[in-house]
């Protein structure tokens, strides 16, 4: 399979996509830990950004029946970029804008 023109590249480009998406979790608990939260906070925050898909996928499949697959993708990727760069900038420190952004950053399309 992998001898296929193509499927090298689209395999080196899904995993490196998806890896850096999957590892959000683990670094909002690091970064919680590092600005002063405990260990428990840091958790709250990463299961939050766990179970946000459960809230926004399904808005944004209604939004792909109603208007087609292009705006919800463009949509979600712009939403997830905002939302880990504020998260990035402003870090953990404000907690409710941490729960925000990390809700916020996994209620995309995958």
């Amino acid at each position: 399979m992998l001898g296929h023109r193509y499927c090298g590249r689209l395999l080196i480009g899904s995993v490196s996509g998806r890896l850096s998406l999957g590892v959000v979790p683990v670094a909002l608990i690091l970064a919680a830990q590092v600005d002063g939260h405990s260990l428990a906070r840091a958790g709250v925050l990463a299961a939050l950004h766990g179970i946000a898909p459960a809230l926004g996928l399904p808005l944004l499949g209604r939004l792909a029946d109603l208007r087609g697959l292009l705006l919800p993708c463009c949509l979600g990727a712009a939403l997830v970029a905002v939302a880990l760069g504020t998260l990035a900038v402003a870090g953990t420190a404000h907690l409710p804008v941490a729960v925000g952004c990390a809700v916020l950053a996994e209620a995309r399309p995958t």
